[in-house]
């Protein structure tokens, strides 16, 4: 065997272990066909299964592929600046036109936890001395519960988690092991970093927080020991932060031009409109967040992990092992890791906390605090990869090759029985085939320029991934998820309007809220409104079916007509002033209790409003 061949052949053999575990998982998804079904499609799996699809014709037609108004209509969406992992639909386009938008996302769901849990292995490797502790580690990271959640919830932005590890094989590289040229680190660096601002900005976010406070105290502690090697690291440092400009400048600057100043910008929860200001936090935030208890004083409830964060039996090992090698880098680096996170996560509610302080300062309380865990799960990693590899050295040298490493790897399957109990019961995959709303494609072709609202509006997901499978013949004025920031208040009272009515059991709407929503789709330029006939989803889902949505049409627009199967409100049927229900007619309306078809809903509510405007007179 050729030395290339066998220092590839660990790495061959890890990402095939690693290939087996994912598709175990996804093996419902494979089965139900790979390009016809895959995890919540009508939820936020929806968005990245969107961006496959505008990105790819994006490209093929020679448009911006970080600006779309394919939805939210007429103003469009800046994709930059999304949940969309528009950098994975980029990677993703060549898939993309061979197997459809769905069919690229489910490889992604294959392929990304394979390449996380690889770079975990990267960023280990030069710490220790054997394979199975990388393997093992890697497998904690990419099959972790931050990461199945990730899988099981289609959130690829979050799924990808190739940066944590690669940043530090970097700066490990750069203080300790200096394999790479300060040119090519910087490079590599730089490329890093653009990719993951492409994919995700907000563990972009966590990541530097994170890393930035650990460097900060390992700088301290070889600061205090090894001077004249912290100088040596710092002079090395500053030439790969100057050689990583030659890429952040060209590549990530414009990213992050266009997400802070491009059209639609500033949308989502980390890149609001308070991201370079104190003025959207109140200053006595900085004594106190007010929301939740996390520090380690008597009287508050102590930063304690719980278990649907982290595992108990893991967080028992990663003790022993703590104290058994205090001594060693890669632990101490651990354990730094993770008690950052956790305080991050947990401890940022505490009156005159230092967290609380860091906390509400600008970009880094735009970020969700609690995922700030997902961090911790790399320390953990990296404790359990330097625990096992000192368990291998302590084993008796007489002992056989076999039985060293069936104790190694029985002590590492341990710690990670408990991660599994935790994490697979919310990893079991139920593949959901694409459905789609019939009208769409005829109503589409009725039109010279169609924008059309699906019922949940501003929810509907399903619609977004019918719309990429079907080349955007037809634009939507919503999208999933409150992505976006725009309009009057006009504008947001009626968008706030639309979304009640598409969730749970609202009161009927007031003629106000009504007029709201009219005008709101004028304009939008909506053509027509589309919601089924028969249910929506499920009932045994919980999600809410298009009973209100129907009402409260058929009192703006009248009576719908049926096209493929769907009713249709065509807005230039609009009524002058809408119609409006008392509370006990639209509940006997509305409020359908079990499977049954609400084929009577339109018929009722024209009666119901009719009953109330003759009484009215």
């Amino acid at each position: 065997m050729s030395t290339r061949s066998a220092r590839l052949r660990p790495w061959l053999i890890s990402a095939g272990g690693y290939l087996v575990v994912v598709l175990a998982l996804l093996h419902p998804v494979i089965t139900s066909g790979i390009r016809h079904a895959t995890v919540w499609p009508e939820g936020d799996a929806s968005f990245p299964i969107w961006a496959n699809g505008w990105v790819a014709h994006a490209l093929s037609h020679g448009e911006n592929p970080f600006f779309s108004n394919a939805i939210w209509a007429p103003h469009g969406v800046n994709l930059a600046a999304n949940t969309t992992a528009v950098g994975l639909a980029i990677l993703f386009t060549p898939i993309t036109w061979v197997l459809g938008p769905v069919g690229a996302f489910n490889c992604q769901l294959l392929l990304i936890p394979v390449v996380s849990a690889l770079a975990a292995m990267v960023a280990i490797r030069p710490w220790v001395t054997r394979w199975w502790p990388c393997w093992i580690a890697g497998l904690l990271w990419g099959f972790g519960p931050s990461a199945l959640q990730a899988e099981v919830w289609g959130w690829t932005n979050f799924l990808y988690l190739v940066t944590p590890p690669l940043l530090f094989w970097l700066v490990s590289d750069v203080w300790r092991f200096r394999t790479l040229s300060p040119r090519r680190a910087g490079l590599l660096g730089g490329a890093i970093v653009s990719v993951q601002l492409l994919i995700g900005a907000e563990l972009l976010v966590i990541t530097t927080i994170v890393g930035s406070c650990a460097l900060v105290i390992g700088l301290v502690v070889l600061g205090s020991t090894h001077r004249d090697q912290l100088l040596e690291s710092a002079r090395r440092g500053v030439r790969v932060a100057l050689w990583s400009l030659c890429v952040l400048i060209p590549v990530a600057a414009p990213v992050a031009l266009y997400i802070a100043a491009g059209p639609q910008h500033l949308p989502n929860w980390v890149f609001n409109k308070g991201l370079f200001t104190f003025s959207s936090v109140p200053w006595a935030n900085f004594v106190a967040h007010g929301v939740d208890a996390g520090a380690f004083h008597w009287g508050w409830t102590p930063v304690y992990p719980s278990f649907q964060d982290f595992s108990a039996v893991l967080i028992a090992v990663t003790l022993v092992i703590g104290v058994w090698q205090w001594r060693s880098v890669l632990v101490r680096s651990g354990l730094t890791i993770i008690v950052l996170s956790v305080w991050l996560t947990r401890g940022y509610a505490a009156l005159f906390h230092p967290w609380t302080i860091l906390w509400n300062l600008p970009l880094i309380h735009n970020s969700l605090s609690n995922r700030y865990a997902i961090v911790a799960w790399f320390g953990f990693a990296l404790v359990l990869a330097a625990g096992t590899d000192a368990l291998a050295d302590a084993l008796p040298d007489g002992w056989p090759t076999v039985r060293r490493h069936v104790v190694v790897v029985a002590a590492s399957c341990a710690a990670l029985v408990q991660v599994a109990y935790v994490a697979l019961p919310a990893s079991v995959i139920v593949p959901q085939s694409i459905v789609g709303d019939p009208a769409l494609a005829q109503l589409g072709a009725t039109h010279a320029h169609p924008i059309l609202v699906t019922y949940p509006y501003p929810l509907s997901g399903r619609s977004m991934v019918q719309q990429a499978s079907s080349d955007f013949s037809y634009a939507l004025a919503g999208a999933w998820g409150p992505q976006v920031n725009f309009g009057t208040t006009l504008d947001r009272f009626a968008r706030a309007t639309a979304s009640q009515l598409s969730e749970g059991n609202p009161p009927p709407p007031t003629s106000r809220e009504l007029r709201a929503l009219a005008t709101l789709f004028a304009e939008d330029h909506v053509n027509d409104v589309v919601a089924p006939v028969t249910l929506t989803y499920p009932l045994n889902r919980g999600y809410a079916q298009p009973y209100s949505w129907v009402s409260a049409m058929t009192l703006i627009y009248g009576a719908p007509h049926v096209v493929k199967g769907e009713w249709v409100w065509s807005t230039a049927t609009r009524r002058a002033t809408p119609l409006v229900l008392s509370p006990a007619r639209w509940a006997s309306c509305v409020h359908v209790v079990g499977p049954r078809v609400p084929t009577s809903i339109p018929d009722c509510t024209l009666a119901g409003a009719e009953e109330r405007a003759s009484s009215a007179r």
